[in-house]
């Protein structure tokens, strides 16, 4: 209980120079409702901005920064070879077979480079 029977159901912490200052408000204050609605909203702003990242971060593949290489054989590919890294196993052969040798060897220059001329020279 605080002062003539009113319970206090939040406290808010300032900052003001150097010191901190809380504030208690009773649960009724419209001045409480007010900064219980800013804080909703600043978390709600936040965690929409954390989810479209996470969206982001998921749908971004290695096959969209492959020139040539769009939406639809990305699907293929992804489709054929189950992953990125099915397809980093595959030969040039297996590729050109689902989307032709020009995109196929495009594909395979830019997710395995130079690693597996190497190992053919040998």
């Amino acid at each position: 209980m605080y002062g003539s029977g009113v319970t206090i159901e939040f406290a808010v912490s300032v900052h003001a120079r150097h010191h901190l200052v809380v504030i208690l408000l009773p649960p009724a204050s419209h001045v409480l409702q007010l900064l219980q609605r800013v804080r909703d909203e600043a978390h709600r702003f936040a965690i929409t901005y954390q989810t479209i990242l996470r969206g982001k971060r998921q749908v971004k593949s290695q096959l969209d920064d492959i020139p040539g290489v769009g939406p639809a054989t990305r699907k293929i590919l992804i489709k054929t070879f189950g992953s990125v890294r099915g397809l980093k196993l595959a030969s040039t052969e297996e590729i050109a077979a689902v989307i032709g040798p020009a995109k196929a060897r495009v594909v395979q220059e830019y997710l395995v480079p130079a690693v597996r001329d190497v190992i053919a020279d040998d």
